[in-house]
């Protein structure tokens, strides 16, 4: 142990030794140490941001392709046509309407979808009408409506015909050249 009352100057020693050291340490430490690049820290920051999106995205896209699938027909499309007829039937009964025609369409093909487009006409009152519309817009039907046409019918007072653009969705068909 140092004793301070004899020896006065070895405390100041002792200071002066320490500064020096805490200075050597500094000039150092300024010689080899480098800041980090802000740019290499922007493109670290962008690339986890990204890389976040990225997830958000695929989750989204993930969850859209089950509602698409929830939307599709498992009919072939031979048979999309009777199988649509007798859902738009069905409807019709339960909201007092008279389907008065139905038809189908070319089918057009994208490169996942193919779309199946049907024409229909019904009558009745026009709240059971758009009771009729309601249901086949739902998404427990798995109908697309794109027209919509009401017009006064002459037949009976308060009736209305209306005509109905109908779309539905079939997985597109794969065809293979073996």
């Amino acid at each position: 142990m140092i004793d301070l009352k004899d020896r006065p100057e070895a405390g100041w020693n002792l200071l002066l030794a320490i500064a020096l050291i805490v200075a050597v340490g500094s000039i150092a430490a300024l010689l080899y140490w480098k800041p980090p690049d802000e740019a290499l820290l922007k493109r670290k920051s962008d690339l986890a941001h990204i890389t976040a999106r990225v997830h958000d995205r695929n989750a989204r896209l993930k969850t859209s392709a089950e509602a698409v699938r929830r939307g599709q027909w498992k009919e072939g499309s031979a048979m999309i046509g009777a199988a649509v007829l007798n859902s738009l039937s069905k409807a019709a009964d339960s909201c007092h309407v008279q389907l008065g025609g139905f038809r189908s369409d070319k089918a057009a093909s994208s490169a996942l979808l193919q779309q199946v487009p049907f024409v229909a006409v019904v009558d009745g009152a026009f709240p059971d009408v758009m009771a009729f519309v309601q249901k086949v817009e739902a998404p427990s039907s798995k109908l697309a409506l794109n027209l919509l046409q009401v017009t006064s019918s002459d037949a009976k007072a308060g009736s209305v015909t209306a005509t109905l653009g109908i779309v539905a969705f079939l997985p597109s068909e794969v065809k293979r050249s073996d």
